[in-house]
């Protein structure tokens, strides 16, 4: 039996098939290879790395899509964007014996002789403005205008006025930056900022007579803030600073004016529409009433100077002030019809050009009644 099992078991040795013996390349005489001469392998890049690095890469017309988008969404923050444009065109008519024509009287001034117009006025002005949200609660407003002033009579003159730029800023909701909701119910912080350009001369001038520049920022800072308990604060600083250039045959006479000035109030209202309780008494007194109280402070500093560009003398100072003024108030509401009040201020204005100072009090009382 065993004799038997090893004969099959050979026959199944034969009959299955042989696997066929892996084929080496025999290698082909030549250069020997890095390995053998000791020099460094240099990596090869990987083409299949190569294109998944291409497939990464932003391609051009993404780039145009964004970019559009971005400009899109700015010109959505744009707001009420306004152009104007208006002309004006007057003249006078001399005093004579007759009336002037019917047609002239209604509005149509070519309908007269020019010889009896002693004065033509035109005026052409063009305004621009809009709005731009920065962020949620931050704005600003964008202002821009050009008059042109021209004159026809004995004296022929245009006067050219721009603005711009023109920016205004407006930061509200202040408090929830600050965390502090539960004492101040809302507050606003605001600033300004414009410059304006007058120029006179002759009619269609290249060189103007005289050239003013103004720097305004009024506000320059501004603070709003409504607190809890009705008490309302307000707190602002100005700056102005304005300089007229003067063209003569002696040379230039500059005039220089610049002011600053700060300004603070303070309102405090009190209402008991249900009555008071009046003490060492358990019951209410039944009269309507309304207190309100104001503080207000504001300082101020101007100084001006002018100077002669044909005198070899230092700038002339023409005004050079300090002015301070307090000026507490109160307005109490008896009922309905009676209304009273309490008015005090006091300014103090020192000159020192002059060397001069002014102190001025005054205290007022009044009383209303409505019948």
């Amino acid at each position: 039996m065993e004799e038997l099992e090893k004969r099959r078991a050979e026959r199944k040795k034969q009959e299955e098939p042989m696997e066929p013996e892996e084929f080496v390349e025999p290698e082909e005489p030549g250069e020997p290879s890095p390995e053998e001469t000791g020099e460094k392998l240099i990596p090869q890049p990987d083409e299949t790395a190569i294109a998944d690095t291409s497939a990464s890469l932003p391609q051009e017309p993404e780039e145009e899509t964004h970019l559009l988008l971005d400009v899109i969404n700015y010109l959505s923050r744009l707001d009420n964007i306004t152009f104007n444009y208006s002309n004006t065109y007057s003249t006078n008519y001399d005093d004579l014996d007759d009336r002037p024509s019917f047609l002239y009287q209604i509005g149509s001034p070519h309908e007269i002789d020019q010889e009896f117009i002693s004065l033509k006025t035109v005026v052409n002005k063009y305004s621009a403005s809009t709005g731009l949200l920065l962020l949620k609660n931050l704005t600003t407003s964008w202002n821009y205008s050009l008059d042109i002033n021209k004159k026809y009579g004995n004296v022929k003159q245009m006067t050219v006025s721009t603005v711009f730029p023109s920016v205004s800023v407006t930061l509200s909701e202040v408090e929830k930056l600050l965390h502090a909701e539960k004492v101040l119910t809302s507050s606003r912080l605001s600033g300004s900022y414009s410059i304006t350009r007058i120029e006179d001369g002759d009619i269609d001038f290249t060189t103007p007579k005289s050239e003013q520049t103004r720097v305004n920022l009024a506000p320059l800072v501004s603070w709003n803030g409504n607190w809890a308990n009705n008490i309302i604060t307000t707190i602002s600083t100005n700056y102005m600073d304005n300089k007229r250039i003067t063209n003569n045959t002696s040379g230039k006479i500059t005039v220089s004016n610049n002011t600053w000035s700060a300004s603070a109030n303070i309102s405090y209202t009190f209402t008991a529409e249900r009555g008071i309780k009046m003490p060492f008494t358990t019951r209410k007194v039944k009269f309507s009433n309304e207190l309100t109280a104001d503080l207000g402070l504001s300082y101020e500093d101007s100084y001006s100077t002018t100077d002669n560009s044909s005198d070899d003398k230092k700038a002339t100072v023409d005004i050079d002030k300090v002015r301070f003024s307090i000026s507490p108030s109160a307005n109490y509401k008896f009922s309905k019809n009676i209304t009273g009040g309490l008015i005090c201020s006091y300014d103090k204005t020192n000159d020192k050009k002059r060397e001069d100072t002014i102190s001025t009090f005054q205290l007022s009382f009044f009383v209303e009644v409505f019948f």
